[in-house]
């Protein structure tokens, strides 16, 4: 294969990773600080800890993954009780295909968030990100037509290319709002955009200033619907904007609400998502005292779905929440996403 040939596919794959797999995940309720920033802070309890882990196309190619571990914290002024401070930390660590072309990146994130009314059932939050990142590609995991010795691949033989670059650095920038509504008794609303990539860093591995990262615009909205005092009803819908790429999402999740004492707090969740013209996915919850725990599995729909035979791949979450204060089970902020 010619060298010419060979970049136009090589960065026909990548910029196709570019654009679909920003860090992305089913789970994206349980993954807060990458859904939006504004959230950093808002929840019950003091810190939260969160952990995602995600694998998919194994049954097509290597496995792409990604990680993220996050840990946030939450401040309320004490002489307003209307203003919260949220401050947060973020690593992410995705790594796609053969050439383990990946990113790893931190994030520092803070978010200011302002009760609306006297109640305190109505808030408003502004949030940014932003931090370095560095993108890697591991060329020695491909395999050229000079490694052909006329009757089988030879790893041993030269490839015949020079790749200066295996990786580089950049900085990143988010930005976000978020609204927050306790309807009435039974229902909670939550509402929220982002817009990621604001400084829309270089992505090129030969140094070229016209490959960048789109800018990608995100919007998410959620109900909570307290049906009884065990039944709750979670719908929930997230919209992705990313260059001439876009991502509908949308699901419902039951809840069923097996203990809710002074000092114990025990609930079920199982939910579905149907991401439109790419997955259906199904997930299962339990929420236990501060940790809260899911598992789901994506069922691929999309024009890979031959190749794939319906696998995508599985996702977990983890969340756990530290109270620096005497603590009740009972949840302070009823905010249906966390």
């Amino acid at each position: 294969m010619e060298l010419k040939k060979l970049m136009f596919i090589l960065f026909c794959c990548i910029g196709n990773i570019i654009n679909a797999q920003d860090i992305h995940f089913s789970q994206y309720n349980a993954s807060p600080l990458n859904l939006n920033p504004a959230l950093t802070g808002f929840f019950d309890e003091d810190y939260r800890f969160t952990l995602n882990h995600r694998q998919q196309w194994r049954s097509v190619t290597v496995p792409y993954q990604t990680i993220s571990a996050s840990i946030d914290r939450k401040i309320i002024n004490d002489k307003s009780k209307k203003d919260i401070y949220g401050f947060g930390l973020q690593i992410n660590r995705d790594k796609a295909g053969d050439s383990e072309f990946g990113i790893i990146q931190a994030l520092l994130s803070f978010a200011y968030t302002r009760s609306l009314n006297k109640a305190n059932t109505h808030y408003l939050s502004f949030g940014f990100n932003t931090g370095p990142a560095q993108r890697t590609i591991n060329y020695s995991k491909l395999t050229f037509d000079n490694q052909w010795d006329g009757s089988m691949y030879n790893p041993d033989l030269s490839t015949g290319e020079t790749f200066n670059i295996n990786d580089y650095f950049f900085f990143d920038v988010a930005i976000g709002a978020n609204w927050f509504g306790k309807l009435s008794d039974d229902l909670n609303v939550n509402l929220g955009t982002s817009y990621s990539h604001l400084n829309e860093p270089l992505q090129s591995l030969f140094n070229n200033p016209d490959i960048r990262l789109d800018k990608k615009l995100t919007g998410h909205l959620s109900f909570e619907y307290h049906a009884s005092d065990k039944i709750v009803i979670l719908p929930t819908a997230l919209y992705l904007n990313q260059g001439p790429l876009q991502e509908i999402t949308f699901g419902l999740f039951g809840r069923y609400v097996k203990e809710d004492s002074k000092y114990n707090y025990l609930a079920f969740n199982i939910g579905n998502f149907y991401r439109n013209k790419d997955a259906y996915v199904i997930v299962l919850g339990i929420d236990y005292k501060k940790i809260s725990f899911g598992i789901s599995y994506d069922l691929n729909l999309s024009t890979l779905k031959p190749a794939s035979n319906l696998k995508g791949g599985y996702e977990l979450s983890l969340q756990y929440k530290i109270s620096t204060k005497k603590y009740s089970y009972k949840r302070q902020i009823n905010c249906l996403i966390f």
